[in-house]
């Protein structure tokens, strides 16, 4: 089954799963609100799920000069993988990384940190734009806009009674403290469950091997995501748990709740996937 194949089978049951509540709370009244419901609900996952994601992320687009040859990387990689050339946005970060949005292969857009352009080879960027096209190209960045959506609903309420139970222990509580967040730790575990269901970490494997096949060596993947994965540990990008699975690794810690919404499959797999061993 395709990722997009996937992502709406998932809408579907859940769509279904829904409706079926409602008709068993309130009968028939019940049904027609609950189907007006899903709708809204497929409605705001399929058309605003991006938007949210780019008021988030502050980049700008790459204009004038292009030093890094960004441009003329992404523009080969388009033409191999028979696809439009995406828009390309810089976010001004020290720390390296990047990731793709895009419902579908006419509506790409690829955003690179200052970080990774200037830590990286040519070579190496010119793999991690394949790698970021290969997300669009096989619509996962739908399926983790979906799985997005869901973590950010749910991690939304949990936020709202962790700052109701701030307010009842007193102002001097830090939201960020263990104390603070007990809501949000106590139901992250489940809450990430959400995130299994539409992101599996053998997606990150096949897209691995298509962005492979559209470079002139595996390795300059794996070197790049070998790369990114030691700064993600030194010069850590600061992004939601809601949105870390759209990276091409992860930016999130094990040291916090968060860590139960790292979905990526370790990097020693991936590059023994890659180019067959490791380290490189």
């Amino acid at each position: 089954m395709s990722s997009a194949s996937r992502a709406w089978a998932f809408l579907t049951v859940f769509s279904l799963l829904f409706i079926g509540v409602g008709h068993l709370a309130a009968g028939r009244q019940g049904l027609l609100w609950a189907l007006v419901l899903s709708l809204a609900f497929n409605a705001l996952v399929y058309f605003l799920g991006d938007s949210r994601l780019f008021m988030q992320f502050f980049g700008t687009d790459l204009q004038g000069q292009d030093p890094w040859k960004v441009r003329s990387l992404t523009s080969d990689i388009a033409k191999k993988a028979r696809m439009q050339m995406p828009h390309i946005k810089i976010i001004n970060s020290k720390s390296p990384q990047a990731f793709a949005l895009g419902r579908s292969w006419n509506h790409g857009t690829l955003f690179l940190t200052q970080g990774l352009l200037d830590r990286l080879t040519t070579d190496e960027l010119q793999a991690v734009v394949a790698y970021l096209m290969a997300t669009i190209k096989r619509q996962d960045t739908f399926v983790f806009s979906i799985g997005s959506f869901l973590i950010w609903l749910t991690l939304s309420v949990t936020s709202f009674f962790d700052t109701l139970f701030r307010w009842i222990l007193g102002a001097s509580k830090k939201s960020h403290s263990l104390q603070s967040q007990f809501f949000t730790s106590l139901f992250s575990p489940a809450i990430s469950f959400l995130l299994r269901l539409t992101v599996s970490p053998n997606s990150y494997f096949l897209i691995d091997s298509l962005a492979a096949s559209w470079i002139d060596s595996p390795k300059d993947l794996a070197s790049a995501i070998w790369k990114l994965d030691t700064y993600s540990r030194t010069i850590p990008f600061n992004t939601t748990a809601s949105t870390s699975h759209f990276f091409i690794v992860s930016p999130l810690t094990e040291k916090n709740w968060k860590r139960y919404f790292i979905s990526h499959p370790n990097i020693e797999t991936r590059i023994q996937r890659l180019i067959g061993y490791y380290p490189i």
